[in-house]
């Protein structure tokens, strides 16, 4: 194997050595011309997506709590590698109510803490009508335990449903709703 080393006035130095096997063709480490920089030394997972878990809600959730619930079919659990990894969620519900000029109001939880707030406020004229909501978080849980995302929903009034949709006022017209998680390499 050939190798290159470079001595250190101290007397240490570094190797620069060919690869244990053979490539399939010659390879060249090119130096920037206008730029210093440091050469990454370890395979490095920064940033890689370590875990993807999603789940999709195609069925209808209503409540009528002015305190936030949970909403079936949108819970999902991951397990961080390592306690400094991130963890990226993204969510989108339909949010609608069937009271005019009331709305609704979701949000997005980890465990027992509350991580962002959605809202929808119904059309004053036409009841039923909503709108979707679409969050996005770079979470950080500091820990290797399984922690739950969930989303929560709750009516401005206990006269008017709250709901989210799978499909636009009973259709299809609308996207189901989703919770997905990614954990990312710190």
């Amino acid at each position: 194997m050939s190798q290159i080393k470079l001595l250190h006035s101290g007397g240490n130095g570094v190797i620069i050595a060919a690869p244990d096997s053979n490539p399939a063709s010659d390879r060249t480490l090119k130096l920037p011309s206008d730029g210093d920089g440091t050469i990454l030394t370890t395979n490095s997972s920064v940033g890689k997506i370590l875990q993807f878990l999603s789940v999709r809600k195609t069925d209808v959730f209503t409540t009528t709590s002015e305190s936030f619930v949970d909403v079936t079919g949108l819970t999902l659990s991951i397990t961080p590698s390592s306690a400094s990894n991130k963890i990226f969620v993204f969510y989108s519900a339909y949010l609608a109510s069937n009271g005019a000029d009331f709305g609704c109001v979701s949000k997005l939880v980890r465990d027992s803490t509350d991580l962002e707030f959605g809202y929808n406020q119904t059309n004053p004229v036409q009841s039923g009508t909503g709108g979707t909501t679409v969050n996005q978080l770079l979470d950080t849980p500091n820990t290797t335990s399984s922690v739950t995302y969930k989303i929560q929903l709750r009516s401005h009034s206990t006269n008017h449903t709250a709901r989210i949709v799978a499909g636009g006022n009973g259709g299809t017209d609308v996207p189901e709703s989703v919770i997905t998680l990614m954990e990312v390499a710190a």
